[in-house]
């Protein structure tokens, strides 16, 4: 959904009131971010809201991802909440240490990749619906609106072939995926990753999606991650995937980046399809 950045924030103060919650500044990572909020007895919390009720039962279902995974000492949030107000969803989660990396180095990636194999088999008695990752119904209707945006019908051409050339491919569905496994998303100190967040959309899908989301966004986001650690979760990927899952999880991650700025961030579009067509299209079919 369409938000802007103002909406979103009359939008968080309004929740915020509702939960007798003090604003305290903005989180890293996200379009808009979450807050940082503390309640009546002084905790550190995070708040994240969502326009749209209906994506409640899947907070709720990343949430309870979320707690599983703690409970198996994964560095994934504790979260206090999740509820609706009005047409806002929201969730609650304690503030964890660390830091966004300003660049993932090598050790880093080498973590994540470690953390995204641990949701392997995970997600067997979790509900089967339309959303479970990767979503390809939803690259494949992305690719068809290309066709009439003039900087994007040859990328859009490349992602469509790609989707029909790698129907075969065949992807996991016994495991829990985060969805959004990116370098903006999780958290680092001095010894390492600490935490991976942001996991109100964790669902049933396979789990080397989210490193093939992680590779995705080492390559095309300059300065997200060192040189050496871009290439090394690329090559995790590739090893991971093979060629054509690859290339299809990369074709339903271009769909998915440049639908959502067509329709959130126009201005970023050209820029993230350049970035796209220089630093990836050799993996498309």
């Amino acid at each position: 959904m369409n938000v802007s950045a103002d909406q979103h924030n009359s939008d968080l103060r309004r929740v915020a009131a509702s939960l007798d919650l003090t604003l305290e500044g903005r989180a890293s990572g996200g379009e808009f971010g979450a807050e940082y909020v503390s309640d009546a007895g002084g905790q550190d919390l995070v708040l994240k809201i969502r326009r749209g009720s209906d994506h409640l039962l899947m907070w709720q279902l990343g949430v309870e991802v979320a707690a599983r995974l703690r409970r198996d000492g994964y560095p994934a949030p504790e979260y206090l909440a999740v509820g609706a107000h009005g047409e806002m969803i929201w969730s609650l989660q304690r503030r964890m240490d660390g830091a966004v990396p300003a660049v993932l180095e090598h050790g880093h990636v080498v973590e994540l990749v470690d953390l995204a194999k641990r949701h392997e088999g995970l997600g067997l008695d979790l509900p089967l619906t339309e959303a479970d990752e990767p979503r390809v119904m939803l690259a494949e209707r992305a690719s068809l609106e290309f066709r009439q945006t003039p900087p994007l019908k040859e990328l859009g051409s490349a992602i469509e072939s790609t989707l029909t050339l790698t129907q075969d491919a065949v992807s996991g569905i016994d495991d829990i995926c985060h969805g959004d496994f990116h370098h903006s998303n999780c958290l680092a100190d001095v010894h390492g990753v600490v935490g991976v967040f942001d996991r109100e959309g964790a669902r049933r899908g396979d789990w080397r999606f989210d490193v093939a989301t992680l590779a995705f966004w080492c390559q095309i986001e300059g300065g997200a991650a060192t040189d050496q650690a871009a290439q090394h979760v690329l090559a995790e990927a590739e090893r991971l995937c093979g060629a054509d899952l690859l290339a299809r999880y990369t074709a339903v991650l271009s769909a998915r980046v440049l639908s959502h700025q067509l329709k959130n961030r126009s201005d970023r579009v050209e820029l993230t399809a350049s970035s796209i067509t220089d630093k990836i299209l050799a993996l498309l079919r």
